[in-house]
């Protein structure tokens, strides 16, 4: 079965990128193939070093 990754196209070139800049909700990603499981672990990436530097 086809899986996304956290590197697969479609993940950082169109749904972060979207979501980040407000476009988008995390809640509009579809389901299909793990993708939302896929672009969810990018945003912690991105979320999680700036919380960990603000402390």
């Amino acid at each position: 079965m086809f899986q996304f990754t956290k590197d697969s196209a479609v993940v950082r070139d169109a749904w972060v990128p979207l979501i980040l800049a407000g476009k988008r909700t995390l809640a509009e990603v579809p389901t299909a193939f793990n993708l939302k499981a896929a672009v969810e672990a990018v945003l912690a990436e991105i979320v999680a070093p700036a919380t960990s530097e603000e402390k």
